[in-house]
């Protein structure tokens, strides 16, 4: 089961333009590099080039060979999306003769007028490179093959899995899918868009995937249960933030379910079936399907299940979200996390500056009830942890006990929402000259746009003035340079509003 988001880098820009046949890519390719008598390789990362040589070779016979095994296929199938794994260097007499990029294990990239698009090595020119490469000592191109080898393996299985879930009706619409998807453009070959949410044989498809399980918690409880097959067999499949076709299919079924469709499943203690729901809440729509007042219990029950049972590195995803529900039931989570007794990774892919789990849990508590946030923050300030972004989590939650002017001028440089948001909520409160000139000189310039709508919102609740007119298109953070205009020229006289 292929993954969007990993195999990004093996999508193809297709062009319409004429192709050079195989043998004369081959054959132009070839004569370019005449007389090499040394290649170097260096390393490239999607659409970067690191310098640096990894790989350096000076045998002009052997180079030969290599170039010689160049064989592709009939014709280019356009140009993959990054700049390849690493780029091949050859050179005649100390001089550059020209390179090449190397995409993936299936083809090349020229940087001449005389290839439209990269060039698909055949299957025996792939091996070729892979054994050339090999035997003089560049084992880099055998292991990509190896673990590509690996990891198909691992997306047969993963998509059987998924498969055995469902009955044999709802698993036949499913592996009918991609089917009716060639069938359609077969048909409508002026239309080049495929598996967007509105597409018309996706449309179809679902409302026919609904429809073969009459029983509609029957259905809600195999699409989690199927779900979280994948989140419990690991991040090749299991992640949140990635999916195929077929699973795409399903996430999109799932949307036409109600909150009573899914009771039976919710009443479930079967890992599977609750991770998949967690999937559902936390990335998906089922979130605003329930309750108000059942969200908070039902948000604990399934981030804890993630936490226990999940191995598509999705726990990171649920931290996130609890600071959007107040409970009991997110209290004792969270009390859970902050005294390390449930552990939640740090995300690799996360674009912020993340505070570990345990000091967010500790902030977080700081704005509960909870008897046991004394230790809570003893034992994480105990961890003694350097970074910035933990300290601010600590000094907010003293500030939500009532310490004051803990915070500094530092504080809307953390690159953070949770940080940013609770920092503007502690400012509100203290209602002083200096928390309104931090939130005005600092936040309105955050790099976030929530923060600096949320910072000129909290400015208006401050003053009692207004700038933001809630007008069509309007946002809040356009005002940013009138407030300060305005601040600079009255900050000295200004009194807060009764």
């Amino acid at each position: 089961m292929k993954s969007l988001i990993p195999i990004l880098p093996y999508l193809f820009v297709l062009t319409l333009l004429p192709s050079a046949q195989a043998g004369e890519r081959a054959l132009n390719l070839q004569a370019a590099l005449k007389g090499a008598d040394k290649l170097e390789i260096t390393e490239t990362r999607y659409f970067e080039e690191n310098p640096g040589v990894t790989f350096s070779f000076q045998k002009p016979e052997d180079i030969n060979k290599l170039i010689n095994s160049f064989q592709f296929e009939k014709e280019s199938h356009g140009y993959c999306a990054c700049s390849g794994d690493c780029r091949i260097t050859f050179f005649r007499e100390g001089k550059k003769l020209d390179s090449v990029s190397y995409h993936h294990g299936i083809s090349l990239r020229w940087g001449s007028d005389l290839w439209d698009g990269d060039s698909l090595f055949t299957p025996a020119s792939q091996k070729a490179w892979r054994d050339w490469f090999q035997k003089h000592g560049e084992a880099r191109f055998q292991n990509w093959h190896e673990e590509k080898v690996q990891r198909e393996k691992r997306e047969r299985a993963n998509r059987k899995a998924f498969l055995a879930i469902f009955p044999k009706g709802p698993r036949e619409i499913i592996l009918g899918y991609d089917q009716a998807f060639e069938d359609y453009h077969k048909a409508n070959p002026e239309d080049f868009q495929t598996y967007l949410d509105d597409h018309p044989v996706l449309l179809a498809t679902k409302a026919k995937l609904a429809a073969s399980l009459p029983d509609r918690q029957d259905l809600a409880s195999t699409i989690a249960k199927a779900l979280g097959t994948l989140s419990l067999r690991g991040p090749d499949c299991g992640s949140w933030r990635s999916y195929d076709h077929e699973v795409k299919l399903v996430l999109e079924t799932s949307k036409l379910l109600t909150s009573d469709d899914f009771k039976q499943a919710l009443d479930s203690s079967d890992s599977a079936t609750l991770l998949g729901l967690a999937r559902l809440f936390f990335v998906g729509d089922l979130c605003q399907k329930l309750p108000v007042e059942a969200r908070g219990a039902v948000c604990a029950r399934l981030a804890e299940a993630v936490i226990l049972h999940d191995k598509g590195g999705n726990s990171p995803l649920t931290m996130r979200q609890l600071f959007q529900f107040s409970c009991p039931e997110i209290t004792r989570l969270l009390e859970q996390i902050a005294l390390g007794k449930l552990a939640i990774p740090a995300d690799p892919y996360s674009l912020m500056e993340e505070p570990s789990s345990r000091h967010a849990a500790c902030l977080l508590l700081s704005k509960t009830e909870s008897p046991l946030f004394q230790e809570c923050l003893k034992r994480v300030t105990s961890l003694a942890s350097k970074r910035p972004v933990d300290v601010f989590a600590l000094n907010l939650a003293r500030a939500f006990q009532g310490e004051e002017e803990v915070l500094t001028e530092e504080i809307f440089e953390v690159d953070h929402l949770l940080i940013a948001f609770a920092a503007l909520e502690v400012l509100e409160r203290e209602r002083s000259q200096r928390s309104l000139n931090l939130i005005i000189t600092r936040g309105t310039s955050h790099s976030w746009a929530a923060v600096r709508e949320e910072s000129v919102l909290t400015i208006e609740r401050m003053t009692g003035k207004k700038w933001f007119q809630n007008g069509e298109n309007e946002r809040a953070e356009w005002h940013a340079k009138d407030i300060r205009e305005w601040w600079n020229k009255e900050k000295e006289t200004f009194q807060f509003p009764e």
